[in-house]
C-alpha cells in the first residue's frame, strides 16, 4: 500500500489531485491519502508533498515499533492535527525503541492523524525546485497564473491527446503541461501575448504550438482537453 501526504493549506484541492494522478480509490485519514497503484504521483503533483510504501498503521505504537525495530532510518515525524502533538511525544519514544536514526538511512515517514500512527518508507518528493524555477520566467504580469495552481489544473484535467489552452496568455499553463510531457497548443487574439508566451516556453527549452486566434472560432482540430484561467477573460 502507498501513502501520500497531503497539503493542508490547500487539503480538497490536493485530494482531488491525487485521485486524479493515481486514476483508483483512494483512502483517506485527515491530511493522507492511501491507495495501491504504483504509480509516480509525487513527482508530478503540485499539492503533494510525498509519496511511500506504508510499512505500518496502527494505534498501537508497540506495532508499528515491531516492523521498525532493528532497522535504521532517517525520521521525518509529522503531527497532522495540532491536538495530538503532546500525546504524539509519548509515544514517539515507544515507537522507536530499538530503531537506529541516521541520516545516511532511508526516510522514514512518521505521521499522526486521526488517532492512529502511520510508518512508511519515502519514496519520491514533490519536485518543488522546477516550479520554482518556472516562476522565473521572463514574462509576467499581475494576475499571471502561477506554477503550483497551473500545474495543479493539469492534473485536475487528466489530460488525453494535447492540452489546449483557448485563452493562452504568457503560457503558464502550456510549460507546465509541456514539463509534465503533454503535447500543448496555446491560442490567443493578442499576438504580443503569443509571442511573449513563445519566449517564456523556449526560455525553458519548451515547444508548443502558438496560434493566433478566437476561442469561439478555434483554429484547431483533432482530440484536446481544454486547460485556461478561467478569470483571464473577466479581468
Amino acid at each position: 500500500m502507498k501513502y501520500a501526504k497531503l497539503s493542508n493549506d490547500e487539503l480538497f484541492a490536493s485530494m482531488a489531485e491525487l485521485v486524479a494522478l493515481v486514476g483508483e480509490e483512494v483512502h483517506f485519514l485527515t491530511g493522507v491519502g492511501l491507495f495501491q497503484r504504483g504509480v509516480s504521483v509525487a513527482k508530478r503533483s503540485s499539492t503533494i508533498k510525498v509519496v511511500g510504501e506504508v510499512i505500518s498503521v496502527s494505534h498501537d505504537p508497540g506495532e508499528i515499533n515491531e516492523s521498525l525495530r532493528g532497522q535504521c532510518f532517517s525520521v521525518y515525524p509529522d503531527v497532522i492535527m495540532g491536538k495530538d502533538k503532546d500525546r504524539f511525544r509519548t509515544l514517539y519514544e515507544e515507537v522507536m525503541k530499538g530503531v537506529r536514526t541516521s541520516r545516511s538511512c532511508g526516510k522514514l515517514d512518521l505521521i499522526m492523524t486521526d488517532g492512529v500512527l502511520l510508518a512508511g518508507v519515502r519514496e519520491e518528493e514533490r519536485d518543488s525546485r522546477s516550479l520554482v524555477d518556472h516562476s522565473r520566467k521572463p514574462y509576467s504580469q499581475s494576475g499571471t497564473m502561477d506554477p503550483y495552481t497551473s500545474r495543479l489544473m493539469v492534473n485536475l484535467a487528466r489530460p488525453k491527446g494535447t492540452v489546449l489552452d483557448p485563452f493562452v496568455g504568457l503560457g503558464s499553463i502550456l510549460i507546465e503541461a509541456k514539463w509534465l510531457g503533454h503535447n500543448c497548443l496555446g491560442v490567443d487574439v493578442d499576438s504580443k501575448m503569443l509571442e511573449k508566451a513563445k519566449l517564456n516556453l523556449e526560455f525553458f527549452g519548451y515547444q508548443c504550438g502558438l496560434v493566433q486566434g478566437s476561442a469561439v472560432n478555434l483554429p484547431a482540430t483533432g482530440k484536446f482537453t481544454v486547460v485556461t484561467d478561467p478569470l483571464r477573460e473577466i479581468q
